[in-house]
Order: structure tokens, then C-alpha cells, then sequence
């Protein structure tokens, strides 16, 4: 139950946080005007709004959002979108150090294996804000921005996302980390494998995102899933 209620609460301030991104860059506007293009109305708006109990949770994070990260779509403002973009990453970088954080103790207190974890909670802890932003786009007609954005994601993270911290590291203390590269080659081969069976799958359906190509989708991460979990476990030892 703890678990349930610590991964809500993950989820919601990455959709907190993404929410009033894309109310400060104009995405509002945008699905306002999506909706109407599709004919839909103000209803859907409705039956998105989220109940009272949610609300009054989420008042302090939007507040918050609000304050520190300047609204592009008013005139004053256009000029800030520098600032917009920085105080995002900030504010990334504040909810993901405390998810990272979090998920650890909850897994220290549960007995929860940090392969568990690490494949479930954080993986999708620290993909919700690709996913949104992916979503977003797409609504917009653009699916190669979308595309791009899910591939071009897991490059930024393993080249600059390991690749600077790493050179801090040299940088400020001058020794070099020792990096536990046991499974590191067959992570990598299979991370090519799935990137060639996303295109092929993409190509073969015509670039249609149907309901099969979803699914294949996700039978491709509950296979990655399971064969981390049985290395983990030495089930398997390759």
C-alpha cells in the first residue's frame, strides 16, 4: 500500500510539473485548439478536471510552479523563455533527486529488491515527462517530434546524462569512478535491438501508431522487465 501510494504521488507531481510547463509555453492553447478541430467541446474539459481532494493537493505545487517559472503566453513575459526553460530543468532535476530518494528508502523499508524499483518506479517515475511531452506534440499533428523525442531521450540521458556528471567528477575531485560494467554489454545490445524493432515495427505498420503497434510496444518492456529481474535474481546469467 505504501508502495501504491508513494508511486501516485511521483506521478503526480511529474504531471503536476508538465501541466504548468505546457501552460507557460502555450500547449493550453494548443489543445484548446485540438479540441476544437475534433469537434469536442467543453465537456471533455469537464470530465478531465480532476476531484476537490486533488485539487487542494496539487494548490501548492501549481502556486509554486506558477511563481517560479514566468507565463510565455503573456505579453510581458515573452521575452523569459530562457527562464521558462531553466527553471524547468530545475525544477526536473528538484523532483527527480527527491523521487530517486524516496523510491530508496521505500525500497530499504519494504524489502524491495532496487532492481524492482529501479525497472519499475523510477523508470516510469523519470519517463512521464517524456511521455507527456510526447503526447503533446502528437495531439499538435507532430508524431516525428513525438517519435524523435522517445528515441532521441535514452541518447541524451546515456551521453549526457552519464557523460557530464562524469567530467564534474574528473573536474572538481580528479579521480576517476568505477562504474559496475558487469551486464553493461548485453544492456546495450539489447537497448540497439529494441530501438531497430521499434523502426521496423513503425515501418511495417506504415508509421500508424495502431493498438497492435501499442501493444507490441509494451510486450517489448515486460520482456526487458522480466529478463532484468531474473539477471538480477540469477535465474539467468547472461
Amino acid at each position: 500500500m505504501a508502495f501504491y501510494f508513494v508511486y501516485v504521488f511521483v506521478m503526480w507531481l511529474n504531471e503536476s510539473m508538465m501541466k504548468a510547463i505546457d501552460n507557460c509555453c502555450g500547449g493550453a492553447k494548443a489543445q484548446e485548439t485540438s479540441n476544437e478541430f475534433d469537434g469536442k467541446g467543453d465537456d471533455d474539459d469537464d470530465d478531465e478536471e480532476p476531484g476537490p481532494l486533488m485539487q487542494a493537493v496539487a494548490a501548492p505545487i501549481s502556486i509554486l510552479f506558477e511563481v517560479t517559472i514566468p507565463d510565455c503566453t503573456k505579453e510581458e513575459s515573452k521575452d523569459k523563455y530562457v527562464v521558462t526553460f531553466l527553471m524547468s530543468i530545475f525544477w526536473i532535476g528538484v523532483l527527480s533527486y527527491y523521487m530517486v530518494e524516496w523510491a530508496s528508502k521505500l525500497g530499504c523499508m519494504l524489502n524491495i529488491h532496487p532492481a524492482i524499483m529501479g525497472c519499475t518506479l523510477l523508470a516510469a517515475g523519470t519517463s512521464v515527462p517524456d511521455a507527456i511531452g510526447s503526447l503533446l506534440v502528437a495531439r499538435n499533428g507532430q508524431g516525428d517530434m513525438a517519435v524523435s523525442n522517445a528515441i532521441g531521450s535514452n541518447v541524451f540521458d546515456i551521453l549526457l546524462g552519464l557523460g557530464f556528471p562524469w567530467v564534474l567528477n574528473g573536474l572538481i575531485y580528479g579521480v576517476a569512478l568505477s562504474v559496475d560494467a558487469e551486464n553493461l554489454l548485453v544492456l546495450s545490445i539489447i537497448l540497439f535491438v529494441t530501438l531497430i524493432a521499434v523502426y521496423l515495427a513503425c515501418l511495417l505498420s506504415g508509421f500508424y501508431l495502431s493498438k497492435g503497434l501499442g501493444a507490441f510496444f509494451f510486450s517489448l518492456y515486460f520482456l526487458f522487465v522480466a529478463y532484468n529481474l531474473c539477471h538480477e535474481f540469477g535465474i539467468i546469467d547472461f
